[in-house]
């Protein structure tokens, strides 16, 4: 028999306030936020939050994401119509180290909250240039890492910095182990509080 339990959208975004409400009441001013929007394949939306921890000179990076449809389920990812797809919920912490001023390298730990025995991770690398292109490459586990690799997939994002206000839009390329290939896209904004 199955564990399975269900979250509806109301506790979900009261848990995001309140944990995100926590998170910067521990931060210190001058620190930077960057929230992220992504979509695309599987008709998936993932909300992700880095925020710097401590002062703007902070090496140290605390990443919280939530998610529907995101990669969690096993289905094929072609099957944006099959019900097991709908309602997909997850959640995500993770840490990142901002070795040198061009590259921060990561690893978020992701939960699936329809299933009690559902955990995956991303791991990634945050490539910062001079120019108005940014990169990010990193590898993304889907459903069980013990059970089912099968929608796993490596990837690949560009962003592109408009104006200087710490707005850029972003496209990701994504290559799951079987061999197929997904879009997803991005927006994303940097705030110095």
């Amino acid at each position: 028999m199955q564990n399975t339990f269900t979250v509806n959208t109301t506790q979900l975004k009261v848990l995001a306030l309140v944990f995100v409400g926590l998170w910067w009441g521990r931060s210190e001013v001058n620190a930077q936020t960057t929230i992220l929007q992504l979509a695309g394949w599987d008709n998936s939306v993932e909300f992700s939050a880095w925020q710097q921890l401590g002062k703007d000179n902070s090496r140290h990076f605390l990443n919280f994401r939530a998610g529907v449809n995101d990669w969690m389920s096993p289905m094929d990812p072609s099957d944006v119509n099959n019900k097991k797809m709908k309602g997909n919920y997850s959640l995500s912490l993770g840490y990142g180290y901002q070795l040198t001023d061009k590259l921060m390298p990561y690893l978020t730990v992701r939960k699936d909250l329809n299933k009690l025995d559902n955990i995956g991770f991303v791991t990634g690398l945050d490539i910062q240039t001079k120019t108005r292109f940014n990169y990010t490459v990193g590898f993304t586990s889907t459903y069980d890492v013990l059970k089912d690799w099968n929608r796993s997939n490596a990837w690949v994002d560009i962003y592109y910095r408009i104006g200087n206000k710490g707005w850029k839009i972003g496209m990701e390329t994504a290559v799951t182990v079987t061999g197929e290939v997904g879009f997803l896209w991005m927006i994303n904004k940097s705030i110095h509080w």
